[in-house]
């Protein structure tokens, strides 16, 4: 009867032992999940929680070394908490990520044990796989304190409840953090694009590009070229010379491509220091603008994932945008150049009309009066040759009467209008011209000791027109830069072909043109020179427009003035290459 109560007494101690251990083990995992929780509500960033989740993993398996990453064992993880990896674990850890030994554990969903590897003092690896929705995202690497073989089943499944509790929060705080990385990028982004929207100059627009790359990435040299209009190219941290071939090779592309290092472009990349190149394409409404270059000195920039290209992606679209608005800008500019200059050859046009009718008929009836004063001046000249005195006020009667018909020519001159064009007006190298025009006036130009310096002469460059009008245009030209040096000087006259036109332009180093006087010398008597008539400019004008071109003083010289003639060109059949509304 003793020996009965004493093996039942012992019986029921030993059951509420376990009871009691089990109760225990129970209490310590609530505990462990509490604590877990708590730090999963506290947590602001996933280190902090990978951090907690391998000290409540500890609680159920004491470990010697962890690692908790976030990945799927497919490819390199990310390291979120470490501790105890000496160089032993960690090379450990490596060759079972090399050998796959990672993937399967976490494509196994649950805990695994790792047999004892060599460096991790043979007790073996406990790898956990961090599950969300049936997918891992992330994994603890575990070296236990004990073997890996004398762990329960229940400290496993306690090891994968825990580890799930923790990966939703983790992959939570992952989004969260991406989503923060996401806003901080958009907010760049928006501040770039408010700077590259507030100017329309495309030299400020590459300072912004510029400046936002070297802030954002700190490469080695940037390099734009802008093909609106005229090309035009800048670059930064090294010359263009340098920046250009590689520039060229994906300049032509409609993606951004990555040039690294090779036999083909080694070179080019060592001459800006860098190892690594991207070319971005700038194109917007199926308008090309150019190109952008940022070159590297880290060999992996364009590799370090997806986000790289897509930043710089982003910012060609916003500089294409505000690329497209300063062409356009410049275009209404240039527009409103022309609507100016045409208004005011308008405003010339018409006021040269009213002068020339006028002239036309006042020459018309000075003309014969004058003719007859003249003749009679000469009669009485003849009659009167044995008087000094009155001979003398003779001949400067007949003097002034010559500058009167002169000015009455010059009027006359200026009042004809367009000739019989399919008469007079035939293909006329411009050259030719020239040459009779420096023959004709060579001999004013030895005595005020004139230099002529000539380039140009191409003799396909022709207009069509009156080739008697065209040499008292040039002539006219000639002669108003004579005056300007009585002393001597240098005549530069320079043909050359622009596009479609012709373009004469005539200098000398006279005093210039006043700034106040530009607007003015083309008008019908108006002259400085002393002596002057003021109509050879005036003449020079009209015929330049009857041809359909247009003669204007180059402004904002510092010494000397610049007459440019700008007439259409015609080919071989007499054709004009432009239209009449053609001016520069």
């Amino acid at each position: 009867m003793n020996v009965q109560a004493t093996d039942m007494l012992r019986s029921l101690l030993e059951t509420s032992e376990r009871e009691r251990a089990a109760l225990r083990r129970t209490l310590d995992d609530v505990l462990g999940f509490q604590r877990l929780a708590e730090t999963v509500g506290a947590s602001k960033d996933v280190s902090s929680l990978a951090q907690a989740l391998a000290a409540t993993l500890g609680h159920v398996v004491p470990w010697v070394a962890a690692t908790v990453r976030l990945g799927d064992g497919t490819g390199p993880s990310r390291e979120l908490f470490a501790q105890g990896m000496v160089p032993a674990a960690s090379e450990s850890f490596r060759e079972l990520e090399e050998d796959a030994v990672l993937r399967w554990a976490a494509e196994s969903l649950r805990p695994a044990r790792i047999p004892p590897m060599e460096g991790a003092d043979g007790r073996g690896w406990i790898v956990v796989p961090l599950v969300v929705q049936g997918r891992a995202v992330g994994l603890v690497g575990l070296i236990p304190s004990v073997p890996a073989d004398d762990l329960t089943e229940h400290q496993m499944e306690m090891l994968r409840l825990i580890a799930a509790q923790a990966a939703a929060a983790l992959d939570n705080l992952g989004h969260i953090e991406e989503l923060r990385g996401n806003w901080d990028e958009l907010q760049g982004l928006y501040g770039i694009a408010r700077l590259l929207g507030s100017s329309l100059d495309v030299d400020g627009l590459f300072r912004i590009a510029n400046q936002a790359i070297h802030e954002r990435w700190a490469p080695k040299a940037v390099a734009m070229e802008f093909l609106g209009g005229a090309p035009r190219r800048f670059s930064s941290g090294a010359p263009w010379e340098d920046c250009a071939p590689l520039l060229s090779l994906g300049s032509g592309e409609a993606s951004i491509q990555v040039i690294g290092q090779n036999l083909s472009h080694g070179a080019e990349l060592a001459g800006l220091d860098a190892r690594v190149a991207i070319v971005v394409p700038l194109s917007s409404a199926e308008r090309r603008h150019g190109a952008l270059l940022v070159a590297h000195s880290d060999e992996g920039f364009a590799g370090d994932g997806p986000d790289v290209l897509q930043w710089f992606d982003a910012v060609a679209k916003l500089l294409s945008a505000a690329l497209e608005n300063a062409r356009l800008y410049e275009e209404l500019l240039a527009a409103n150049r022309r609507m100016a200059q045409l208004q005011e050859r308008m405003i010339l046009s018409g006021r040269l009309a009213g002068i020339g009718q006028l002239a036309g008929g006042i020459a018309h009836e000075i003309n014969n009066p004058l003719q007859v004063i003249l003749g009679r001046v000469q009669i009485l000249q003849m009659r009167c040759e044995g008087s000094e005195n009155v001979h003398a006020d003779l001949k400067r009667v007949e003097s002034e009467t010559m500058r009167i018909a002169q000015i009455v020519r010059g009027m006359q001159e200026f009042a004809r209008q367009e000739a019989d064009d399919a008469a007079e007006r035939r293909p006329v190298p411009l050259s030719g011209v020239i040459d009779a025009v420096l023959d004709l006036v060579g001999f004013r130009l030895r005595r005020h000791r004139i230099e002529v310096v000539r380039e140009g002469s191409d003799a396909s460059v022709a207009v069509l027109g009156n080739v008697d009008e065209l040499k008292q245009m040039v002539l006219n030209l000639c002669q108003n830069a004579i005056q300007a040096m009585p002393g001597g000087g240098t005549l530069s006259v320079q043909l050359a072909r622009r596009d479609d036109q012709a373009v004469l332009e005539i200098r000398d180093t006279g005093p210039g043109i006043p700034a106040e006087d530009i607007d003015r010398v083309f008008d019908p008597f108006f002259t400085r020179h002393p002596g002057g008539i003021g109509m050879g400019l005036a003449i020079g004008y009209s015929v330049a427009q009857r041809h359909g071109g247009t003669i204007h003083a180059v402004p904002g010289l510092v010494g000397g003035a610049t007459l440019r003639v700008v007439l259409p060109l015609c080919d071989p059949s007499g054709k004009t290459d432009s239209g009449n509304d053609r001016r520069r």
